[in-house]
């Protein structure tokens, strides 16, 4: 059988958080990252010398790296973690509670007694003029333990391997200001280390490092002007140009690939790609069956090109199973998965002529606050699993575009990005348009009164960035949506102050609005619905609660969800649910809710339209409850359950979940993070909550 070739794409990126004006930054995700996500990839390699990887490191994160390990500017978030306990005003208590828990709970505070027990001291869900009443409650003990945790839980798997870092984790509490200080200290030393520990797997061959252009601009709306877009193809060269130089510069050589920013092509950037010398790039399968309609599934696996620039194509189901899916199982269940597709391919193309290689590319920094070990068991099973796999073989992509004898040739490519093959994430809505609408106002200005202030062209490249547009509008929200928006005003407006002008007014004015409409709506009153699978009426479920996956953001998008909305209410009696759900099930596949009251139950939804109840004892095992009487799956999945069944009484609390799951793999979960929750009402209640 022939060699089968799979070649891993980690990108890892950060915006630009630096404000050269004041030289600080405002975000500490980059100096966080590197003792985590950018570090334990690179080390969990060192394992595995034969495996074959390629990095994308965007040179906005490359530069914000370099500052951190030449001491050359600090976030606030660093100098609020380094200040004595017992000197901080009441101002930076307050920054403190409300920003040192932003991470993943469940991976990454809960496991801790300590810190889980300063998150409910705070509160899960607080506003900032609750924090400034409560502050005199948190002791001094409080926030140094607050001080050091939220920094420590940031260090990875190959970091914890440090007897300092481990004996904190050991300790787990009361922790003194030399501790913190050493901690700090290590945080820096690791992210000093990092350009050189790449630069080293690079040197030695095991991986290749590819980049984006540098502030990470999606390069297609940089250079749409005749489809009424913007025609800024000079900054579109200047950012390819400058990635170049400084990736010379810290790697001793300019790079082959680059990994275009967001997935995003279209026909215009290949010329430029070519003049600077880059040979290869990536994208999303997607693109690849929108260029060419009607093409098999083992397409993706094959090499194509375009104005001598090679083109690879992203398994986007294996990529988003890494980035989505994998976490929530048991680390060898998803290994098995993983390695189980891998074969399949392996010998689905092995009567196909010519060579296959399979792209697995995806954020490589964001994923593993989701696993429980920051991903250790899953990428060194994947890794041991691959090199213990016959006729198949890791490789990085200059070598494969160097094994492949031939590569399909195309003269045009489909305009768009990994999500949904289109750009309408970064524009189309009114925030994201005002945003590109005050970034062209500012360049025309630089361009009228200042065309050479190079560093003020510096800001403007850094406000192209995709972040910036991807945070505005609905599509996703995060907790820092009003920081984002005033990191990019503040680039707008320091290309004014640099050049001697007064920026404009309108610059001091927010771009994101707030929301009124939230992901979830609670039941406000009691419903009786039929269920037979449908909206029998208007009114049936207008009382219920609702959570709309569509409003649930992050940083991660999964475009393609099966489940799409959840709704559920109660009576005095009963739970209903009603899901909006595909009813098409593939083989061994099955839709899921998992409850938890005093007990955890499983109800498990089969493609017949059978739903059975079962406990889930201690040990994970499944005792079967019975069947569940009243239930329809037609158009959507509503179900009724009766409060008894499930062992829940009057203002005790019911938390649910949604999801699909196949071989026992969970392939998809809503919420992603956390449960949907109701309290089972009282009659009092019911009497006052009369009218919806």
């Amino acid at each position: 059988m022939k060699t089968l070739y799979v070649s891993f794409l980690w990108h890892l990126h950060q915006p630009s958080y630096k404000d050269s004006l004041t030289n600080s930054y405002t975000l500490p995700w980059v100096r966080l990252h590197s003792t985590k996500g950018y570090y334990d990839m690179a080390s969990i390699l060192e394992k595995f010398p034969n495996i074959k990887a390629t990095f994308n490191l965007t040179a906005s994160l490359l530069s914000q790296i370099k500052d951190i390990a030449e001491n050359n500017v600090a976030d606030y978030h660093y100098e609020i973690s380094k200040k004595e306990a017992d000197s901080l005003t009441d101002e930076e208590k307050i920054y403190l509670l409300s920003n040192f828990f932003l991470c993943n709970w469940e991976t990454m505070v809960f496991p801790y007694p300590r810190f889980k027990q300063l998150l409910q001291k705070r509160g899960k869900n607080v506003s900032i003029n609750e924090i400034k009443k409560r502050i005199d409650e948190f002791s001094e003990r409080d926030i140094r333990d607050l001080q050091v945790f939220y920094n420590l839980t940031w260090f990875g798997f190959k970091a914890r391997e440090d007897e300092f870092i481990n004996n904190l984790f050991i300790k787990g509490e009361d922790f003194t200001e030399n501790e913190k200080q050493t901690l700090l200290k290590k945080q820096r030393e690791i992210a000093a280390s990092i350009i050189l520990k790449y630069k080293n797997l690079q040197d030695k061959g095991q991986i290749e490092i590819s980049t984006s252009p540098f502030y990470h601009p999606i390069l297609p709306l940089l250079m749409d002007g005749k489809k009424g877009g913007f025609d800024f193809k000079d900054d579109a060269k200047a950012q390819v140009e400058n990635a170049i130089n400084l990736y010379s510069s810290l790697f001793g050589k300019p790079p082959k690939g680059m990994w275009p920013p967001e997935g995003g092509v279209s026909s215009d950037i290949f010329s430029m790609l070519s003049q600077s010398e880059i040979s290869w790039i990536a994208t999303d399968e997607e693109i690849l069956f929108n260029t060419i309609p009607n093409l098999p599934r083992h397409s993706i696996y094959k090499m194509y090109e375009m104005e001598n620039i090679k083109i690879f194509f992203r398994d986007k189901n294996l990529s988003n199973s890494i980035s989505f899916v994998y976490s929530k199982n048991k680390p060898e269940k998803s290994v098995s998965d993983f390695i189980g597709h891998i074969k399949g391919i392996r010998d689905y193309v092995s009567a196909i002529p010519g060579e296959h290689i399979v792209s697995i590319i995806l954020d490589g920094e964001n994923p593993w606050e989701y696993y429980k070990d920051g991903g250790e068991a899953f990428l060194s099973g994947i890794y041991e699993e691959l090199l213990n796999l016959d006729d198949v073989k890791t490789i990085t992509f200059s070598e494969f575009a160097n094994i492949a004898k031939e590569s399909t040739k195309i003269t045009n490519i489909y305009p768009g990005s990994w999500i949904d093959h289109s750009f309408r994430i970064w524009r189309g809505k009114i925030e994201k348009d005002k945003a590109w609408d005050y970034l062209k106002k500012t360049r025309d200005d630089l361009q009228r009164i200042a065309p050479d202030n190079k560093n003020a062209w510096e800001e403007i490249y850094i406000a192209e960035g995709s972040d910036w547009f991807w945070w505005y509008g609905d599509d996703f929200e995060s907790s820092q949506d009003d920081i984002f928006d005033l990191i990019f005003r503040t680039h707008l407006k320091n290309v004014y102050k640099i050049i001697d002008k007064t920026p404009p007014s309108y610059l001091d004015e927010a771009i994101t609005k707030p929301k009124f409409i939230k992901p979830l709506t609670f039941p406000i009153h009691s419903i009786s619905p039929i269920i037979d699978g449908r909206i029998t009426s208007y009114y049936e479920w207008l009382c219920a609660g609702s959570y709309d996956i569509s409003f649930s953001g992050g940083t991660m998008h999964y475009s393609e969800n099966r489940i799409k909305k959840i709704m559920y209410g109660y009576d005095l009696k009963t739970l209903y649910i009603a899901i909006d759900a595909s009813n098409h099930f593939l083989e061994n596949e099955f839709l899921v809710i998992n409850i938890e009251t005093r007990t955890r139950y499983k109800i498990i939804v089969s493609k017949n339209g059978k739903g059975e109840l079962f406990e889930i004892n201690p040990d994970l095992t499944l005792t079967k409850k019975g069947d569940l009487e009243n239930m329809a799956f037609y158009k959507i999945l509503e179900l009724a359950i009766p409060f008894e069944i499930i062992s829940v009484g009057q203002k005790e609390e019911v938390r649910f979940t949604a999801s699909f799951e196949r071989n026992g793999i969970i392939v998809e979960v809503w919420p992603k993070a956390g449960y949907i929750s109701m309290l089972v009402p009282t009659p009092e209640y019911e009497a006052m909550k009369w009218s919806c």
